[in-house]
């Protein structure tokens, strides 16, 4: 079909676009085995949290809590239909009583903002586009949703975890949400990006970000950091081990690696740094020490400065929040909560680089299995952007 006859069968349908023209017109060319630009969607991903307080909000949050996590632990029924309820009647109680309102999902919208402008400088001759979306596994927008319209309209899907270990309640549920949902031939044009706490390039920026904060505070007596983690479940309450992989070995590797390249630099002042954990009321045995704990260790030691960085967290949210407010009511001499990386500039120029080189990792796999992805790429003819 020649260009002109695109763009009369396009005007039929009241479309008159010329960039929507041109793209059904480069679908066509890849079909004829032509060279064309690649699209591909980039799907940041956060776990999210309620940021209009309303009693259905918060209700359908724990919902979709239970839903994912009823796949990995026995959650009985009744709670299952009885708690979010109840749950959802107490939180917006809580907001009513406090104010509170997590930044989280506003913050997650930043690093996406960010990510978009490192993208568009570093990805600029490469060639592929690359359009960056931000969803939420617990609220709207939900991230499942978004991977099943964007595999329908672009040639390849990148998803980015936000959450720096990888476990079956983080991106495992995606990636076990994929394999349900989607072909052979469209998994071939999905890359879930996971696994950054392996990455030396996250740790060294963590590092840095730390270090860098830590110099703004005058420090008095002795000083120690807690590196903040999230907590996962160990065992069932029966004392049973969980049997799905609740990424407890990832993240004491990360720490551990965090902990070396903090000790081994010599600008801070730090006599000691510990890990604590934040952990959740229910299911079972959770890991130890809690950050509560770190806490009155770090009194029991005598320090006098005390300063906490959440490295198990991308964004603040209202558990981080909430523990900076415990420690800033500890006691300490001086004490001083490290923000997390947030929508940092070095952040964000990071994970830049981690989509980039999974951009052009997709495309050279898609090369590798190119007829299959022209199978499915007829498809996207019908589907106009």
């Amino acid at each position: 079909m020649d260009r002109l006859v695109l763009q009369e069968k396009l005007q039929n349908q009241g479309v008159v676009c010329c960039e929507k023209l041109c793209k059904i017109h480069n679908f066509r060319k890849l079909n004829r085995g032509e060279k064309t630009m690649k699209q591909f969607a980039v799907i940041v991903s956060s776990h999210g949290e309620v940021e209009t307080p309303r009693f259905s909000a918060y209700r359908d949050q724990i919902r979709h809590i239970f839903h994912h996590a009823s796949a990995y632990m026995h959650i009985p029924k009744l709670a299952m239909n009885i708690i979010p309820v109840f749950g959802g009647a107490m939180m917006l109680m809580k907001h009513k009583t406090t104010g509170y309102i997590s930044p989280y999902n506003a913050i997650t919208r930043k690093q996406a903002e960010k990510l978009r402008e490192h993208l568009s400088a570093l990805v600029s001759n490469a060639p592929f586009t690359l359009d960056v979306f931000t969803t939420f596994e617990t609220t709207p927008p939900y991230t499942e949703e978004a991977m099943a319209e964007a595999m329908q309209k672009y040639h390849g899907v990148i998803v980015l975890v936000m959450n720096p270990i990888d476990g079956e309640l983080s991106c495992g549920t995606l990636c076990k949400f994929a394999l349900k949902e989607f072909s052979a031939q469209e998994l071939a044009k999905l890359t879930v990006l996971g696994g950054l706490w392996r990455d030396e390039e996250l740790a060294q920026t963590y590092c840095e970000h730390i270090i860098e904060q830590a110099q703004r505070v005058k420090i008095e007596g002795k000083a120690g950091l807690a590196l903040i983690m999230h907590g996962t479940v160990l065992a069932r309450k029966d004392g049973t081990p969980v049997s799905f992989r609740n990424g407890l070995k990832e993240t004491e590797a990360f720490y551990a690696r965090l902990h070396a390249l903090l000790s081994a630099d010599k600008r801070h002042h730090f006599s000691e740094i510990a890990v604590g954990y934040l952990n959740h009321a229910v299911g079972g045995k959770w890991t130890t020490p809690t950050f509560k704990e770190t806490v009155e260790h770090f009194k029991k030691r005598g320090v006098e400065t005390m300063m906490a960085f959440a490295s198990g967290y991308f964004a603040d949210s209202s558990e981080t929040q909430h523990a900076a407010e415990d420690m800033l009511k500890a006691g300490f001499k001086q004490a001083y909560y490290i923000p997390c990386v947030n929508a940092s500039d070095a952040f964000a120029s990071y994970l830049a680089r981690r989509v980039s080189r999974a951009a052009h990792a997709l495309l050279k796999r898609q090369e590798m299995y190119e007829p299959h992805v022209k199978q499915e790429t007829a498809k996207l003819s019908s589907y106009p952007r």
